[in-house]
């Protein structure tokens, strides 16, 4: 008689992230249905309208501002978590395992990661599976991942995240630390990365392609650029819409 064979693993409940993930969107989510009553009607009526208002500002041409988009707002920050942050988290994940100047990593003690624009934090959830996953499974060193956008936008979302985070990662060689940044105010867009070791710009540049001959913006980069350290990765991924990777090219 054959042996039993074993039940298959599965693969979604083992991954860290994705669990993170789960708690998030679960957190969200009840935050949402409060603001509605527990009116699951009105509920499925405000993220629908949310989802159709995120589709029409991501797709739309470069030259046009981000600055109106209402991030803020729970529902559209339920929506954006709820539809983008997996695929955000899993494609900036493939482009670092993809990434050959990453490998070297995995043999410091200490790892410091910058992710500019980070938005919601999806940047952060695909430096973690990075991390905590395939070849760099095993690494033993301290990670420390500093996430930058607009606090007045994305604050309630950062603090979900990282209850979410400290529930299901549990490792306290991990630390988060949120910065309010914005390439469009003075006192805002002087990012401290000089001590990252990668400096993240994932689908940041497509958003502020629009504002790219603004001064501030211009000294945003200026200060990067002068600040980051000897051997520091700019690790640049997006839509890579032609006219953005010119500009890319040219900072």
């Amino acid at each position: 008689m054959a042996e039993p064979q074993p039940e298959p693993k599965n693969q979604v409940e083992e991954c860290k992230v994705s669990k993170i993930i789960h708690r998030w969107v679960r957190e969200k989510h009840g935050e949402c249905l409060q603001k509605v009553q527990n009116n699951k009607e009105s509920f499925s009526e405000k993220v629908r309208n949310a989802l159709v208002s995120m589709h029409d500002d991501h797709w739309r041409d470069p030259e046009e501002s981000v600055q109106g988009i209402s991030y803020e707002d729970p529902f559209f920050q339920f929506g954006y978590i709820y539809k983008l942050s997996t695929f955000s988290a899993r494609s900036l994940s493939k482009v670092m395992k993809g990434t050959k100047d990453m490998e070297h990593l995995k043999m410091k003690n200490t790892v410091t990661v910058a992710c500019l624009g980070g938005g919601p934090g999806s940047d952060v959830l695909g430096v973690l599976d990075y991390f905590t996953t395939g070849d760099m499974g095993n690494f033993e060193g301290q990670l420390h991942i500093h996430l930058y956008d607009r606090k007045n936008k994305w604050e309630d979302c950062w603090e979900s995240l990282q209850d979410a985070i400290d529930e299901e990662l549990q490792d306290d060689r991990f630390t988060l630390t949120f910065h309010d940044f914005d390439v469009t105010t003075a006192d805002k867009n002087k990012p401290d990365i000089e001590n990252a070791d990668v400096i993240i710009m994932h689908y940041f540049v497509e958003e502020i392609y629009s504002e790219r001959k603004k001064l501030n913006v211009t000294k945003c980069f200026d200060h990067i650029f002068e600040t980051a350290k000897d051997g520091a990765l700019f690790l640049y991924s997006g839509m890579y819409m032609y006219q953005v990777v010119n500009w890319v090219h040219q900072l």
